[in-house]
């Protein structure tokens, strides 16, 4: 019963509550100054760097945003293209309609460049891989409608691809010379035990060879009545300089440092990464290419046969 009355004695009234709660709200106002008065003796230089550092961090994030969102949209567009080029390669009138296709997405690259480029790409690689031939001049009309986008940093990776895959394609359709090569054969002494002495060759298959020719048709344009293909410098062999002609059939090559002079690649894989090349009166078909920019767009800018030189 003690215990009742005490607790009923020791309960708090309205003004005890008043007071308690006043007393909390005025320490807690004291204890927010504090913190105003803390930041305020920030010196002005503190708070600048504390701004910029604050701006820097939302920047970089807005930078990593859109730079993710925009590679989203690229990514969307090359899609599109890819599409659009394959329902394009599935009508049947694919092979006499493929120079105008390639011509109107030609015209619309300065409206949208990433769109009209892959499907220009997409377009060519569709007509390789059904075998369709066309004329070869709308290719090369093209070819140098790209080159100059080379130099632009945001398209040229894109141009860079597309030319491959355009010289590649032209190289298909450049088949007058090897036409006249192969009724050659015949004659021809084969060097495929001679040539790889004196620079790396990679065969694509057990059917790669290489011819050297000895006696050349009429038909045939030559330079200086010697093949020649062995590096930049180095001493000329008699073994090499015995032909005319040099036919390289289904090989992975690489051009850089290279003297090439009277040379055709067939089914070959083309690299070169820049380095030094002399290439004189060389051909190529049914070649795939993964060239140096430089190569591609002198090649985009010419008729076979090909002359380029880096020193």
């Amino acid at each position: 019963m003690w215990s009742d009355q005490t607790e009923k004695e020791m309960a708090l009234n309205d003004n005890d509550r008043d007071w308690i709660r006043l007393t909390i709200g005025a320490a807690l106002k004291e204890h927010s100054k504090g913190k105003l008065n803390q930041f305020k003796s920030w010196s002005p230089l503190g708070g600048v760097v504390a701004i910029v550092l604050f701006v820097l961090l939302q920047w970089n994030t807005y930078t990593i945003f859109r730079t993710h969102t925009d590679d989203r949209l690229i990514n969307i567009e090359k899609i599109e293209a890819q599409a659009s080029a394959s329902n394009e390669a599935s009508k049947p009138d694919f092979a006499n309609r493929l120079p105008l296709l390639l011509q109107g997405e030609s015209n619309q690259i300065d409206k949208l460049p990433i769109f009209s480029i892959e499907k220009i790409k997409a377009l060519v690689a569709k007509a390789r891989e059904t075998k369709v031939k066309s004329d070869p001049r709308p290719i090369q009309e093209i070819t140098q409608r790209l080159a100059p986008l080379l130099n632009n940093s945001t398209l040229s990776g894109e141009v860079e691809a597309t030319l491959n895959e355009l010289l590649s394609y032209r190289s298909d359709l450049s088949d007058g010379i090897i036409t006249t090569a192969d009724k050659l054969y015949s004659i021809a002494r084969a060097a495929t035990d001679i040539f790889p002495q004196f620079f790396p060759l990679k065969p694509l298959s057990s059917e790669s060879k290489i011819y050297g020719v000895a006696e050349i048709s009429q038909n045939l344009e030559l330079v200086d009545g010697k093949a020649v293909i062995m590096y930049i410098g180095a001493k000329p062999n008699p073994l090499i300089w015995q032909y005319r002609l040099v036919l390289v059939d289904g090989y992975e090559v690489n051009l850089d440092g290279l003297l090439l002079l009277n040379v055709v690649f067939r089914g070959s894989k083309i690299i070169y990464k820049g380095g030094r090349l002399d290439l004189q009166n060389t051909y190529f078909t049914n070649c795939t290419f993964q060239i140096d920019k430089n190569l591609a767009a002198r090649m985009a800018s010419s008729s076979p046969p090909f002359t380029f030189k880096k020193s």
